[in-house]
């Protein structure tokens, strides 16, 4: 029995993604995690290895689009419909040849802002066919859809690649957010390069796995302005997250020594006081005119954990 084949064995959680500097939630990821009848709940890093290995991953992953885009909907039709929702892609699923039209057909199926939709890419991607999958990801672009990388630094890590493919945002893996906030220097020093690289191509960037007050802390003084991770929320069931989102309750404890600001549900809140180089988020309700790369922005940061 594989994944693929009993979808309706699928648990699908959403980690938040926040503002460092308010913990105001802007954004979730989508995450699946899959019930086996005799073995109980068996975790995404060995059921999507079990379904690359028995080719099932393509129809896996296109199940899980449309079932994240109809939650997006769901939340859309409850007031939040500049909710950015994340979702991962699979190197097989890019070299599908109509892939780009299926994500189309996703967006009109569901009336989604295509600005509210963010495809994470694995660095594999780069080891590929490079102008298929360029041609690919243009044509994914082209619909207004954000594009960012997974794992960033983990892979096929290149400075060449973000300038060759229409990349929108990198996410800072958590292996290297670990070790920020424990007083050595060289612990975040490949965090700090990533953020500042990332700021000179004008691209996002989103640090995962912010488990500490200190990491957070350290990340928003580099300049990176998402977060996501335990700090904040575990990845939730699609109810307690619009809960969340209805509360509109900043999340990870901002300093109360900050400036007060109003988030946009209304909740006061306070902001970090360290000044980070950064813009805010764009907004998913913005339109495909104004794609981060076609307007020429700043960069904002984001930062995320699974």
């Amino acid at each position: 029995m594989t994944p693929a084949a009993v979808p309706h064995r699928q648990r699908r959680h959403y980690q938040p993604v926040v503002l460092i500097d308010t913990g105001e939630i802007v954004g979730s990821e989508a995450l699946i995690r899959w019930r086996h009848p005799t073995r109980g709940l068996v975790m995404p890093a060995e059921f999507i290895r079990m379904a690359e290995e028995t080719g099932q991953i393509v129809e896996l992953g296109r199940w899980v689009l449309d079932r994240a885009c109809t939650q997006w909907r769901a939340w859309a039709d409850q007031g939040h419909a500049s909710h950015r929702l994340s979702v991962n892609v699979s190197a097989r699923q890019l070299q599908e040849a109509g892939f780009a039209d299926e994500v189309r057909s996703v967006l009109l199926r569901h009336d989604m802002t295509p600005a509210a939709l963010v495809l994470e890419l694995t660095e594999s991607i780069f080891a590929l066919d490079r102008p298929k999958i360029l041609d690919q990801l243009t044509a994914i672009r082209d619909l207004g859809v954000r594009l960012a990388v997974d794992d960033f630094g983990t892979g096929y890590s290149s400075l060449s690649y973000l300038q060759q493919f229409p990349i929108d945002e990198v996410k800072v893996d958590k292996s290297f957010v670990d070790g920020l906030g424990s007083g050595n220097a060289d612990d975040g020093a490949l965090a700090n390069a990533i953020v500042s690289m990332a700021h000179s191509l004008r691209l996002e960037v989103v640090a995962e796995g912010i488990e500490r007050v200190a990491q957070r802390d350290e990340l928003w003084s580099m300049g990176c302005g998402l977060g996501q991770g335990y700090l904040y929320s575990r990845p939730v069931p699609p109810e307690e997250l619009l809960r969340l989102l209805t509360l509109a309750k900043p999340l990870g404890n901002p300093s109360t020594t900050g400036n007060p600001s109003t988030t946009s549900g209304g909740a006061r809140v306070s902001r970090l006081q360290t000044p980070a180089p950064i813009v805010r988020l764009h907004q998913a309700s913005v339109d495909a005119s104004t794609h981060p790369k076609s307007a020429t922005p700043p960069r904002a940061a984001d930062s995320t954990s699974k």
